[in-house]
């Protein structure tokens, strides 16, 4: 499957690992680790995880508190937004793909 990003989806996943390195030397690397393993599982498996808020799905993210949130649409996944749980809940939802 391919994976397509939404505008400043990228961004977000920078400035979180930036953030994480910022307050312990590694945890950035790490972070990026475990996002690009949990993109690896949603290509993997695309209709695994649960309905967010249709026609989005949520990744939950292993040791951190963020989900990848993300539509499907042929052999496509559209990641909209790599989300902090706790900080600005939907702001993903004006983002087009």
């Amino acid at each position: 499957m391919q994976v397509v990003f939404a505008s400043g989806v990228l961004e977000e996943a920078q400035q979180a690992k930036e953030h994480y390195e910022s307050e312990v030397d590694g945890l950035g690397d790490a972070f990026a680790a475990v996002l690009h393993a949990s993109i690896q599982s949603i290509k993997q498996l695309p209709y695994g995880s649960r309905l967010f808020h249709d026609p989005y799905r949520r990744f939950v993210m292993e040791r951190f508190p963020y989900g990848i949130i993300y539509r499907l649409e042929e052999n496509t996944i559209y990641i909209v937004a790599i989300a902090h749980f706790k900080r600005r809940p939907f702001y993903w939802k004006e983002r087009r793909t």
